[in-house]
C-alpha cells in the first residue's frame, strides 16, 4: 500500500534523549521515521536536538549550607535506520544511533559522545481491506530489542558527568508498540502507544519503565510534479517510573510530561523529508528540577524500489 502516509509517533523509539542531571532525571524520547505506516522498505537519517536547564541539589558538606547550581545540557542525536520489508506485511528493523552531549555547569564545559545502543526489531502490519467501513484502517504492531552496545562506564561518573550523559544504558530493553492510522480523503488520523520494559544495567541499576501515548491529525496536499506535502498537529504524553539501584528508589528520576507536536512533511517518489517541533504543555521532569527548553527533529528518508 504505497501511499503518502508519513506518520510520526513519539516516545522512546529510535534513541531516547535523556536529560543530563546529577539528581537523576530522565527526559524525553525519540520518534519514528516518516513512512512507518505504509510498509515500504526504507533507509533513513534522523537528527534530533534537545536542550534542558537543570537545577542541581547542592553537595552539602558538614557544617556548610551548600549552593544550588544551574546547568544547561544539549543533546544531539543522530540515527541511521533501516526498515526492510521481507514479506508483504512484515518489516525487519535496525536502528544505529550516535549521541553527542554538551554540558555547561558554572563555567565548566563537558562533552561526551559515541555510538549509542543499537536496536533490532520486527513489525507486522494489519489492514482490513476486505471489511467495509474498516478498509481505511491500518494497524502496526512492533517489537524492538535494545542491545547494550553503547558506552556506559561507571568509573567516569562524577559531579560533572551523570549517568544520563552516556551514549548507552548498559541494559537490554524491550519496546512494545501499537500504532493505528485512519485515512479519509486527504485527512489522516493516527494514534498509538509504546511500553518500554527496561532491564538491569551496571551496578544493579534498574532504569524505570516508560509509557507513551500519542494522537495526531493531519492533511495532505498534492502539488505539481508529484510533490506532496503533509501538515499535522498532535499530542504526546510520556511517563516514566523512578529508577532503582540495588532495590533503592533514586530521587528525581521519574517524569510525566505532555507535549504538543507540529510537523511538516514532504515526499516525491522515493524521497521524503520532515521537520517536527515539540512544545511542552503540562507536566514536568525530575519534580520540576529539569526544564526542557527546546526540542526538534529533522528526518530524511529514501524508499528503495525492491
Amino acid at each position: 500500500m504505497k501511499k503518502f502516509m508519513l506518520i510520526l509517533a513519539v516516545l522512546l523509539t529510535a534513541q531516547s534523549g535523556r536529560a543530563c542531571d546529577v539528581c537523576g532525571c530522565a527526559g524525553a524520547s525519540g520518534t519514528y521515521f516518516p513512512g512507518t505506516m505504509n510498509g515500504e522498505s526504507q533507509f533513513g537519517l534522523s537528527y534530533q536536538y534537545l536542550a534542558f536547564k537543570s537545577r542541581h541539589l547542592p553537595s552539602i558538606l558538614q557544617g556548610q549550607l551548600g549552593e544550588e547550581r544551574i546547568s544547561s545540557e544539549k543533546f544531539h542525536l543522530m540515527n541511521l535506520g533501516v526498515r526492510y520489508r521481507f514479506l508483504p506485511n512484515w518489516q525487519a528493523i535496525v536502528q544505529a544511533p550516535y549521541q553527542v552531549v554538551l554540558k555547561s555547569d558554572q563555567g565548566i564545559h563537558t562533552r561526551i559522545s559515541g555510538m549509542a545502543d543499537i536496536q533490532l526489531g520486527l513489525a507486522r502490519q494489519v489492514s482490513f481491506d476486505s471489511l467495509k467501513g474498516l478498509d481505511r484502517w491500518i494497524w502496526v504492531a512492533e517489537y524492538d530489542l535494545k542491545l547494550p552496545t553503547g558506552t556506559y562506564t561507571t568509573q567516569d561518573l562524577s559531579e560533572q558527568v551523570s549517568r544520563f550523559m552516556f551514549p548507552g544504558t548498559g541494559s537490554f530493553d524491550h519496546f512494545f508498540r501499537l500504532s493505528s492510522q485512519l485515512k479519509r480523503k486527504n485527512w489522516l488520523l493516527s494514534f498509538g502507544g509504546l511500553f518500554r520494559l527496561n532491564g538491569e544495567g551496571p551496578d544493579q541499576l534498574n532504569w524505570g519503565n516508560r509509557l507513551q501515548a500519542q494522537s495526531e491529525l493531519g492533511r495532505s496536499i498534492k502539488l505539481k510534479n508529484k510533490h506532496e506535502l503533509f501538515f499535522s498537529m498532535g499530542y504526546v504524553y510520556e511517563h516514566s517510573r523512578s529508577d532503582f539501584q540495588k532495590g533503592v528508589e533514586l530521587p528525581f528520576s521519574s517524569y510525566s510530561i505532555g507535549q504538543a507536536k507540529l510537523s511538516i512533511q514532504w515526499r516525491k517518489a522515493s524521497w521524503a523529508a520532515a521537520g517536527i517541533v515539540y512544545l511542552p504543555v503540562h507536566g514536568g521532569l525530575a519534580e520540576g528540577r529539569v526544564t526542557m527548553t527546546q526540542r526538534f527533529q529533522i528526518q530524511l528518508i529514501y524508499f528503495p524500489k525492491f
